[in-house]
């Protein structure tokens, strides 16, 4: 596929994202780490599985021009339960690439800014080929509690892909990169 063909999808997907389009969405909403979507291969529906085909390079990876894209949002998910009445038991947050962070810890919105420190290994992992194969064919987990959940979501040329980590965080391996992007985004 020559550059102009890669331009000509890298627009189709960003348009397909601005419409309302998304590739994939969670089916692992109890946490249980297994990932997955609402349908068996992965995918909501055939015009975005074309685009899809065409908008990535043989790893999998959303390619615009001749280049991976770059992400745009990581946001991160996580939650108890059961959960007393009129309390909220779940927390989230959106990291930018320039290290701005929303979140919502326990109820309570808020901002703030990672270090240049934190946000340089951060965008590291979160570049890496072993982060990126993990976003798309799932991560390998130890087997998670079953009181807690925690999910990533990760933004890249208009493709959204979000999996269970559970297990990761919580159980293992030790070291896995879920678990240090946990480190890195809920101290802030």
């Amino acid at each position: 596929m020559n550059g102009a063909d890669r331009l000509f999808v890298a627009a189709a997907v960003l348009s397909a994202f601005a419409c309302g389009g998304s590739t994939r969405e969670p089916a692992d909403a109890a946490g249980d780490g297994s990932g997955g979507s609402t349908h068996a291969d992965g995918r909501l529906d055939a015009a975005h599985d074309a685009i899809e085909e065409v908008a990535h390079d043989t790893t999998g990876d959303p390619v615009v021009g001749d280049v991976l894209a770059k992400w745009e949002k990581l946001g991160l998910d996580n939650g108890s339960g059961p959960c007393p009445p009129q309390i909220s038991c779940s927390s989230s947050w959106v990291v930018s690439p320039d290290g701005h962070v929303a979140r919502t810890r326990l109820g309570d919105a808020g901002v703030a800014q990672m270090t240049p420190t934190d946000l340089s290994e951060l965008d590291s992992i979160v570049s890496s080929g072993p982060f990126l194969d993990g976003m798309t064919n799932g991560f390998v987990c130890d087997r998670p509690p079953t009181d807690v959940f925690v999910s990533l979501r990760l933004e890249r040329a208009g493709i959204s892909q979000t999996q269970g980590v559970t297990g990761c965080v919580f159980s293992g391996p030790m070291g896995n990169l879920p678990r240090r992007v946990n480190e890195l985004v809920t101290k802030h």
